[in-house]
C-alpha cells in the first residue's frame, strides 16, 4: 500500500484524472476506480496480484540483482536484496532466464530440504534452493485462506547444470530430476554416501542360428566411489545365474525365439544396478534403407515442404509385411536437435518449414 493524500471534490461532469510520478520511477498500478470497488458476476475471471516470493534479473552477481519483498517503514512496497540486512540469506546472484520449480516434499532427505522452493536459469547455468517460511493469512470465512510464502535463504542446490529447462520432484522415488537440453540429470539424497554403481553390458554378436553361444563382458561397468564390483547372469531362458565380469552361454531353440539377458552389478555396500540386452535365436533383426530421400537433400525456404517418408526393409525370417517401423524425424538446431514424435508406419509423409 502506498500513503493517500487528502480526497479530492470532483464536480459533476467528465474529469480527466493524470497520474505522474512523485519520486525517480513509478507510478506502479495494478487497479484504480472511483467510488465504491466494483463488483463482478461469478462468470467473470479475476484474480489477486502478488509479487513473486523471490526475483533476480540481468547482472553481474556483485550487483545482487536477486530480491526478496519487503515494506518500507511507511508500508510502502519495497524490495531488499539477498544478503542484505532484513533480506533473505545467502549471496547475491543473477540470471537470465527463469525456470520455476517444485517445492520439495521428500520423506527421504534431510529436515533442512523439506518445504525448500527449487530455482533454475537456462542461460547461467544454475539451480538455487529457496528456504521458506510458511504463514497462514486467513478471511472470514475459510474458503478466503490462502498460503503465503516468506523466502528465509536462498542456498546453491547445483551451480554448474548447463541448459536446464525444466526441474521436477518425485516424491515416491526421492528423486528431483532435471531437463536439460539433451539429457536428464537425476539428484537423490544418499546417507550413506554410496551411490549405485553403473552396469554395462558388451556383446559382439546378440543373434544367430540355434546351438547360438553368446558372449558378454561387464568390464565396462563402474562405481562412482571405485569400489570392486560383483557381477551376476540372467540369461532369460530359466538356467542358473552365472557369477563374474565374462561370461557365455548356449541357447538351443527350435524356431525364431528371443531371450533377455539381465546383468546386476553389486558394489560392496550393496547397492547395485542393472543392464539389459535382448538376444535372437534363429533369427536376425532387419535390414532398413532409407528410399525416398538422401543425406543432404535441400528443402524450400518459402512454405511448408512435405516429404513423403518411405523405407525398404528386408526380414530374412518372416518376411517385410512382419516388420513394424517408426520414423523420427529431428531439427538441427545451432549446435542441439529438437526431436519430433515418432511416426509409427512404415509410409509416412513429414511437414518441414523453414
Amino acid at each position: 500500500r502506498t500513503a493517500v493524500t487528502a480526497p479530492v471534490p470532483l464536480a459533476a461532469g467528465t474529469r480527466k484524472i493524470r497520474l505522474r510520478p512523485a519520486a525517480g520511477n513509478g507510478p506502479n498500478i495494478d487497479a484504480m476506480w472511483l467510488g465504491p470497488a466494483p463488483s463482478y458476476p461469478p462468470s467473470v475471471a479475476t484474480f489477486t496480484h502478488r509479487r513473486p516470493v523471490v526475483e533476480w534479473k540481468h547482472g553481474s552477481a556483485s550487483a545482487s540483482s536477486a530480491r526478496t519483498p519487503g515494506l518500507t517503514a511507511e508500508g510502502a512496497a519495497s524490495f531488499l536484496a539477498v544478503g542484505s540486512p532484513g533480506g533473505a540469506a545467502g549471496a547475491p546472484f543473477s540470471g537470465y532466464c527463469a525456470i520455476g520449480g517444485p517445492r520439495l516434499n521428500m520423506p527421504s532427505w534431510p529436515e533442512e530440504w523439506q518445504g525448500a522452493m527449487l530455482l533454475a536459469d537456462y542461460s547461467s547455468g544454475w539451480i538455487r534452493a529457496a528456504r521458506t517460511l510458511k504463514a497462514r493469512s486467513c478471511g472470514a470465512a475459510s474458503v478466503a485462506c490462502r498460503c503465503e510464502l516468506t523466502v528465509t535463504e536462498v542456498v546453491p542446490f547445483d551451480s554448474g547444470l548447463a541448459d536446464v529447462v525444466g526441474v521436477f520432484a518425485h516424491p515416491q522415488a526421492g528423486a528431483v530430476y532435471v531437463a536439460r537440453m539433451g539429457a536428464i540429470s537425476r539428484y537423490r539424497w544418499l546417507p550413506a554416501g554410496t551411490q549405485p554403481p553403473v552396469a554395462r553390458i558388451a556383446a559382439a554378436l546378440r543373434h544367430g542360428p540355434s546351438p547360438f553361444t553368446l558372449h558378454v563382458d561387464a568390464s565396462g561397468s563402474s562405481d562412482p566411489e571405485g569400489a570392486p564390483l560383483t557381477y551376476s547372469w540372467d540369461f532369460g531362458d530359466g538356467s542358473a545365474p552365472v557369477a563374474g565380469p565374462i561370461a557365455s552361454h548356449t541357447y538351443v531353440a527350435a524356431g525364431p525365439a528371443g531371450f533377455d539377458v539381465t546383468l546386476t552389478a553389486r558394489d560392496p555396500g550393496g547397492a547395485e544396478s542393472t543392464a539389459r540386452i535382448r538376444v535372437a535365436v534363429n533369427d536376425s533383426p532387419p535390414v532398413a534403407r532409407i528410399a525416398s530421400v538422401w543425406d543432404g537433400q535441400l528443402y524450400p525456404m518459402d512454405g511448408d515442404t512435405p516429404f513423403v517418408l518411405r523405407a525398404v526393409v528386408a526380414e530374412e525370417v518372416s518376411g517385410p509385411d512382419s516388420v513394424e517401423c517408426s520414423w523420427q524425424v529431428s531439427l538441427h538446431h545451432d549446435g542441439h536437435v529438437h526431436p519430433e514424435p515418432p511416426v509409427d508406419d512404415c509410409s509416412a509423409t513429414a511437414v518441414l518449414s523453414p
